[in-house]
């Protein structure tokens, strides 16, 4: 990660990895580089010719006030990487001493009407890239045997995501499961544009509720809770360690998970209460 302020400094860390990756032989994943502060030049069409080559990356400190739309949409017009969607280079980023001020500038614009993305790119911008970029920063120690489960919720079930998230995660704790985290895969219903209001095609937004994980003895689980279409949920338990995985909505977007999802229906079971769900849920983590 670079200290980028200006674009005369953006232009020397690009010819830098351009020469390092001529000389080296280096494959189109390494070195990655990201250029810090790039959001002190957001006006300059250059910044965006940079941010396309498939190496480099951009942090979003000290971008701020007027500069934090232009930044945002330059990048969704003028970055053509065909490694990457252009939400995918940028990074997320403050000053230490000004989080008050870019922090609430950025998400606040972020999660307006006015951002050119969709709720995947505010994943990515926000922590996604990081992510991926760091790597993975937790890999189960035990790995699992157990095959994944999936619980069918009566269609006579809605509304109720609140009420069997919190359960689960209670039900969880009670057999000495920590929450490592709960992510929800689409925004709740009246904050984001309903996805019927879409012409056509998938939009990402409806894929997945959200996934809970869970840790225990060094063994990571995910709880899978999805909505459905005619009411009721899904709910699938996936042991981690084993090659099947639940992916991301980005990623389940440009094609499904037939194995993962050919074991979660041949596993499925209907149920008629959050009573009989917490008890199923009980014995899959038991």
């Amino acid at each position: 990660m670079f200290d980028s302020r200006n674009i005369a400094t953006v232009e020397r860390i690009s010819e830098m990895v351009q020469t390092i990756q001529e000389e080296q032989s280096i494959s189109s994943r390494w070195p990655r580089v990201i250029l810090g502060h790039c959001g002190m030049s957001p006006g300059s069409p250059r910044l965006y010719e940079f941010l396309s080559h498939p190496l480099i990356f951009g942090e979003t400190s000290t971008l701020h006030g007027k500069d934090v739309p232009l930044l945002f949409e330059s990048a969704h017009d003028n970055i053509h990487d065909p490694a990457h969607r252009w939400s995918e280079k940028l990074i997320f980023g403050t000053d230490y001493s000004f989080l008050s001020v870019q922090a609430a500038d950025v998400i606040l614009y972020l999660l307006s009407r006015d951002f050119p993305g969709d709720p995947s790119d505010i994943q990515r911008i926000l922590a996604g890239n990081a992510l991926s970029l760091v790597g993975r920063p937790f890999a189960p120690a035990a790995r699992s045997r157990k095959r994944p489960r999936q619980f069918l919720l009566s269609e006579s079930v809605s509304g109720l995501s609140v009420e069997i998230i919190q359960r689960a995660a209670e039900t969880a704790d009670a057999l000495g499961w920590r929450l490592a985290s709960l992510d929800f895969m689409r925004p709740p219903d009246g904050t984001w544009v309903s996805p019927d209001s879409f012409a056509s095609g998938e939009n990402g937004v409806y894929r997945d509720s959200c996934v809970m994980s869970l840790q225990r003895d060094g063994v990571l689980v995910h709880l899978w809770l999805r909505p459905q279409p005619g009411g009721g949920y899904c709910i699938g338990v996936v042991y981690v360690g084993r090659k099947h995985r639940v992916v991301t909505t980005e990623s389940y977007a440009h094609g499904a998970n037939e194995s993962l999802s050919a074991l979660l229906n041949a596993s499925s079971m209907l149920l008629f209460s959050i009573d009989d769900l917490m008890l199923e849920i009980r014995r899959a983590l038991s």
